[in-house]
């Protein structure tokens, strides 16, 4: 039963400024961020360690840190203000009129096949809302909790790394793109044994993706292991982007999502070809807090990144000028 006689005697404007403050942790930034005076935002943090009974936010060291109490009001809060705004604000989000700017944690292979995509829409329906992406990170799921990034995109091999699969009741994962895994290599030499030989592809010099020092999380290394196979890698580098141009300058070859091979094929003098080891598809997903359900911004955000995985499906499967048996891209001079 609601204690409506309770409620009565707490000043419910102080709980967005409890959000902040637990959001980014800091009196200083939560005062500029809700246009108030830094004594206003000290003032309350009193009351609410009075309400509570609990410090809320401590200092360690050089930063301030929630409490085990706080840790445990944070999703709480979140829902009510995010029920609260609901009730009294309806759908409360107009693309048209937005200056919201969204939080995208992925790879950039991922960036460079949707950014611009999603850049087009952007221009039309919402003028005044931008996008951030950035790499992901390993404590990423607490910038989930504050807010601080709204979706993430990675394969299954990603967000098991960052901890998706222990806490799957927190979070939406929707599968949402299907990229085979394809060949690429120079075209200023005519095509070698390693096109169709296995043992010769992986005896010939790679580059190939490494997610972190000491994680791949790679398909193709999850393949690999799977058929108890190594292959000849002279490079490791975090970012897929960069393999076209390694394979194009050093005459190495690559094992890349489709979409980033179609994409770069345009800008090097690479050409694609199916690999003679069979590597299972890269499956993308979205992910965004299960506590933001009902968020009419985070809502309409997530259609948009759906709508731009399902036209670059389309494009991909209608493409004429790329083929993903063999491909001879137009030469370039570095």
């Amino acid at each position: 039963m609601i204690n409506t006689q309770f409620l009565r005697n707490v000043n419910l404007n102080i709980l967005p400024v409890m959000w902040e403050l637990l959001r980014v942790r800091n009196v200083s930034l939560a005062a500029a961020n809700l246009n108030l005076t830094q004594s206003t935002v000290s003032a309350a943090l009193k009351r609410l360690r009075e309400m509570f009974d609990d410090e809320i936010l401590v200092q360690q060291g050089r930063r301030m840190v929630l409490t085990e109490r706080a840790e445990a009001l944070l999703p709480l809060l979140e829902a009510c203000l995010d029920h609260a705004g609901a009730l009294v604000g309806g759908n409360g989000f107009d693309p048209a009129s937005s200056t919201v700017k969204f939080r995208v944690v992925t790879a950039d292979y991922v960036t460079a096949i949707v950014a611009p995509e999603l850049l087009r829409g952007l221009q039309d329906r919402a003028p005044g809302v931008s996008v951030q992406f950035a790499p992901g990170h390993i404590d990423d799921f607490k910038a989930f909790r504050m807010s601080s990034v709204d979706v993430a995109i990675g394969p299954d091999q990603t967000l098991r790394w960052l901890g998706a699969d222990e806490r799957r009741n927190d979070f939406r994962i929707e599968p949402c793109f299907t990229d085979p895994l394809v060949a690429i290599e120079r075209n200023t030499a005519p095509p070698g044994a390693h096109l169709h030989d296995a043992a010769a592809f992986l005896c010939h010099p790679h580059a190939s993706f490494q997610f972190t020092r000491d994680f791949a999380a790679s398909v193709e290394r999850d393949t690999l292991e799977a058929l108890d196979v190594a292959q000849n890698d002279r490079l490791l580098v975090p970012e897929f982007t960069l393999l076209p141009m390694l394979v194009a300058s050093l005459g190495v070859i690559s094992v890349v999502p489709q979409a980033l091979a179609r994409l770069f094929v345009r800008v090097y003098p690479i050409r694609v070809f199916t690999p003679p080891i069979a590597y299972a598809p890269l499956t993308l997903n979205l992910l965004w807090s299960r506590a933001r359900d009902r968020d009419p911004a985070l809502s309409w955000f997530v259609g948009e990144l759906r709508g731009c995985f399902d036209r670059l499906r389309v494009a991909t499967n209608t493409d004429q000028n790329y083929s993903c048996d063999f491909l001879v891209a137009k030469r370039f001079d570095l």
